[in-house]
């Protein structure tokens, strides 16, 4: 579908070499591939034949990224010659298909939510003295939710809940949409501490559903 002339292939992730090669490849013989890059800099180094591959890709493809300090990031580390920004658009259907809208209940607690995979380079380990700076009554109203793939590590789980209340929603597979929804609906703010720029597709859903 993607020869030369055809049509234009949009690649929103390219989760192994082998996939970055043939995209690569299709590019180099004048197929129109327009490439997504989410972060310039791996969160997980790639291995050797991951980075070629990588490079190739972003050597060939039309890049496109979400914000300004990613396209700096991707023209600082390519021979890629230019990047372009297209801002992440809001989620129109997600949220009206998922009943994500949210409607918590007056009882006075403040209900935060960190959403998404759990990743040293979201910056969870800044919460324990982030919130300790927190007056204890304020704490006290707080309750924890997380809501994503991965495994909180017990040091950090047992400091935050010596500061506030936790509910765990995490675990070693992604969470359902029907998941993330009820997380949302759920929820007075979201709260994401990452370390690095990102144009963050979370912080973009909750915000297309008015949290």
């Amino acid at each position: 579908a993607c020869r030369p002339g055809a049509a234009q292939l949009v690649v929103v992730f390219a989760r192994t070499p082998l996939e970055e090669l043939v995209f690569s490849l299709l590019s180099r013989i004048g197929g129109s591939v327009v490439l997504l890059v989410h972060e310039p800099t791996p969160r997980t180094p790639p291995s050797r034949l991951g980075a070629w591959t990588r490079q190739a890709l972003l050597s060939s493809a039309h890049v496109v990224v979400h914000s300004e300090a990613l396209r700096q990031e991707v023209m600082d580390q390519s021979p890629h010659p230019q990047a372009q920004v297209c801002r992440h658009l809001p989620y129109e259907r997600w949220p009206v298909d998922y009943g994500a809208y949210p409607t918590t209940a007056g009882d006075g607690r403040v209900r935060v939510l960190l959403l998404g995979q759990v990743r040293p380079d979201k910056g969870l380990r800044h919460l324990p003295e982030t919130l300790a700076l927190l007056p204890g009554d304020t704490r006290a109203r707080l309750v924890l939710r997380l809501c994503g793939k991965g495994v909180i590590e017990a040091e950090l789980g047992a400091a935050l809940r010596q500061l506030v209340q936790v509910e765990d929603e995490t675990g070693p597979t992604f969470r359902t949409d029907a998941e993330v929804a009820r997380a949302i609906a759920a929820s007075h703010l979201l709260l994401a501490p990452y370390e690095g720029a990102s144009q963050s597709g979370t912080i973009t859903l909750a915000l297309s559903c008015g949290l």
